[in-house]
This record gives structure tokens, C-alpha cells and sequence, in this order.
């Protein structure tokens, strides 16, 4: 086990050091977009919540898998986005299975679709992955995943890549927990020096409190993007008999980040495993009026 801390370490300072290579202008920003309404619906703060299933762990935390309650979580979700600007749906689709204590696994797939029409072709992007998670004694996990993204613009032009996100995640004590890690570090597969990933250098911090049926989560997610952009989220959620759930979220970016700043609102229903959530982004003049809605299941 502290063979792989050590490797994880030596990953971070490898991926560190080639940061300043990075050109500024990014492509497929789709990848940082979270498809967890639970989490969108706190503008993003979702790298160490313990109230919202990692069964989109491929798109955020992949070390959580190991630190997840029960042994699985599947989740499906829909997103209505920018309707005043875009106006692109997504439909996405997760699962995390944790079969033994300390060990864990994910797999996501996000089809964003809507775009209008180029010479009849539409435009679509579309990203699929996988995940693995190691849970280092009671407090500790590690995580990776990877990713195949492509966004196709026209017919004949259309942009790939692979990326990976590496993480840890600590449990200091009870209801605290921090993460992390970088996320979307890879390549444009086709021949340019003209964009890079949004990669990023991510930390996320989580405190959860319960007492009697009422309980509270306060998170604070930030990121430096290799490209000199960065974005910080602040994240709040109260719950009521672990069964209904009100969130909301403010997120500060720079003005070119993947992400950029609003306001988002949540609501959320948990019953017998099964799970609804729905949220809002408003306050941005681009990626205002976005709606999602997830449906998930946990066992």
C-alpha cells in the first residue's frame, strides 16, 4: 500500500511538472460538466460528498468507490443545457460497484446532442469510461480513471482524446473528508498545438453532520486549470431523515475556465434505495436556465 502512495505521488509531480506547456485555449470542456444533479445542484462541490451516490465516479472522484457505502450505485441522468444559448441535451448514464471491502470499480457513458444542424449533420459530443478505486486501511483511497471523449463539429471534422483523473481521497475523521488530485490530463488525439484538456490540479473539501433527522453537508471544490483558469465551488445541502434533500451552490471562475461562475439550486429524494434529484443553474448569461434531472438506485 505505500507503494502506491508513492506512486501516486510521483504521477502529481510528473503531471506538475509539464503544466506549464499547456496552451491556454481548451477543447472538450464537456468532460468537466457534472452529470450528477446531486452535485450540479451545489454548483459542482461534489469530489468528497457523502450524501450523493458515486455512480458518476467516472466524471468526478474515482477514489470514492472504495469508500462508498452498500456495494453499488447505478444512476441515469438528462440535462437540458443552456436552452437560451446552445440549447444541447445530454443524457448520461453511471455505475459504481464496490464487490469487496477496500476495492471498487465504475464505468460512465454522456451523449450531448442538440446542436443546430451544419449542412444537415449535427453536431453531438460523446464521452465513455472507466474507473478503478484502492482503499488504503480505514481512512485512505486511491483512485484513476480514463476516459475517451470525441466531439464531432461537422461531418468531416471532429476532435478526440484520452484522458485520465487521479485522486485521493482522506477521511480524517468522522463526516470530514478532503480529496485530491488532477483530472483531464491527456491529449488531443489528432495532430494540433493549438488547444490542450481542460486539466486541472483539484481539491475538494466535505463536512457532514447528523443529529436526529436532520442532517447537513458543507463542501468547497476548487481547481487550477493547467491553463492558468481556475474555478472555485462552495456547496451546501440540508436533509430531513436522510430522505428529502434542499441544495444550492455558488460557483467562481475566471473567465475563460470550462466552468464558469453561477448560482445552482437542488432538490433531491432518497427512499428505500431509490433516489430522484433536480437541479438548476442560474445567475450566467451563457449556461443560465440549465435543468437536470437524475434518477439513481443504490444497493
Amino acid at each position: 500500500m505505500r507503494r502506491l502512495a508513492v506512486l501516486f505521488s510521483a504521477l502529481l509531480l510528473s503531471v506538475a511538472a509539464v503544466a506549464q506547456a499547456v496552451p491556454a485555449n481548451e477543447a472538450h470542456p464537456f468532460l468537466r460538466w457534472s452529470r450528477d444533479p446531486g452535485i450540479s445542484g451545489m454548483a459542482g462541490t461534489g469530489l468528497t460528498s457523502m450524501q450523493v451516490s458515486p455512480a458518476f465516479a467516472v466524471f468526478s472522484n474515482p477514489a470514492a468507490i472504495a469508500m462508498m457505502d452498500g456495494l453499488g450505485s447505478v444512476k441515469a441522468s438528462y440535462s437540458l443545457y443552456a436552452p437560451s444559448f446552445t440549447k444541447t441535451s445530454n443524457i448520461a448514464v453511471g455505475a459504481a460497484f464496490r464487490p469487496v471491502k477496500r476495492f471498487g470499480f465504475a464505468v460512465g457513458y454522456v451523449h450531448q446532442l442538440g446542436y443546430e444542424k451544419i449542412d444537415e449533420f449535427a453536431p453531438y459530443d460523446f464521452a465513455v469510461g472507466g474507473a478503478l478505486s484502492v482503499g488504503i486501511g480505514e481512512h485512505v483511497a486511491l483512485g484513476v480513471n480514463a476516459k475517451y471523449s470525441k466531439a464531432c463539429f461537422m461531418k468531416d471534422f471532429s476532435s478526440s482524446a484520452f484522458s485520465v483523473d487521479i485522486l485521493a481521497q482522506v477521511r480524517f475523521w468522522e463526516g470530514f473528508n478532503a480529496a485530491v488530485g488532477v483530472r483531464s490530463v491527456g491529449k488531443i488525439l489528432e495532430d494540433s498545438d493549438m488547444s490542450s484538456l481542460p486539466s486541472s490540479l483539484a481539491v475538494g473539501l466535505s463536512y457532514r453532520y447528523v443529529t436526529g433527522i436532520h442532517s447537513i453537508e458543507a463542501l468547497l471544490d476548487g481547481d487550477w486549470f493547467f491553463s492558468n483558469n481556475w474555478g472555485v465551488s462552495a456547496g451546501f445541502s440540508y436533509g430531513i431523515k436522510e430522505i428529502g434533500f434542499v441544495r444550492v451552490g455558488y460557483r467562481f471562475a475566471s473567465e475563460s475556465a470550462a466552468v464558469p461562475s453561477h448560482l445552482a439550486v437542488g432538490l433531491g429524494l432518497k427512499y428505500i434505495g431509490l433516489s430522484l434529484d433536480v437541479s438548476y443553474i442560474t445567475l450566467n448569461k451563457v449556461i443560465g436556465n440549465t435543468f437536470q434531472i437524475g434518477l439513481g438506485y443504490s444497493f
